[in-house]
């Protein structure tokens, strides 16, 4: 059974700039595709960077100069500010290094990265580090967007058939809100656990509930 991957939910239809794009064409870039942020690249593909709204806040904030508010930003943050601050490219307002990740890499390992990095999209890369998607916290929340039945479908042909060498009348699977809940008997303990493993890795599950009960302890013998 194969696991999501980036390949499989990334957009290949990326917004991007060039690093010297100018700091007014990178507003614009972001308006017109209603985006909050895209890679930047440099002259071969590369990507160089990530420029969001928030690398573009800076310049106003400096604008302020009675602000109490920006005077403590410039504070804290210091030469990063002042560079934004006086960004005339994306270059200049860009954060990097940018985290990237590969198609190859599991859709989880993308959630991961997201969430621990408190970032909201990832450019996708090739070997070359050459952009090829980006992969967003909305491409993976959508996987869950899938019905019980077809969940129900997957579980007894990917987990029981294909992984388990089960048949649907053997191990019960009822589906309820993206919740799996198994039931029946199999052959050996060990299995139970792989079944759960599996049912869990499937594009939509929400959770697993296992009443599955086995036969016989892993060390019997018949």
């Amino acid at each position: 059974m194969k696991s999501k991957t980036v390949a499989d939910l990334m957009t290949t239809d990326v917004v991007n700039v060039r690093e010297y794009t100018a700091f007014k064409d990178v507003v614009f870039a972001l308006r017109s595709r209603d985006v909050s942020g895209m890679p930047v690249v440099d002259g071969a593909g590369h990507v160089v960077g990530v420029i969001t709204e928030a690398d573009l806040l800076p310049k106003e904030a400096a604008g302020g100069s009675q602000s109490r508010a920006a005077n403590t930003w410039h504070r804290r943050r210091r030469a990063g500010f002042r560079r934004k601050a006086a960004a005339q490219t994306a270059r200049d307002a860009m954060s990097t290094p940018p985290i990237t990740i590969g198609p190859a890499a599991t859709a989880a390992k993308a959630a991961a990265i997201l969430a621990s990095q408190g970032i909201k999209r990832l450019p996708v890369v090739d070997a070359d580090h050459k952009l090829i998607g980006v992969i967003s916290r909305k491409d993976i929340v959508a996987t869950f967007a899938r019905t019980d039945a077809e969940i129900r479908q997957d579980v007894e042909r990917d987990v029981l058939r294909r992984g388990m060498w089960l048949l649907p009348s053997e191990i019960g699977v009822e589906v309820h809100d993206g919740v799996v809940t198994l039931s029946g008997q199999a052959e050996r303990v060990a299995m139970i656990g792989i079944m759960t493993a599996l049912t869990t890795a499937i594009p939509g599950v929400v959770g697993v509930v296992n009443r599955v009960t086995a036969e016989m302890q892993d060390n019997e013998r018949r």
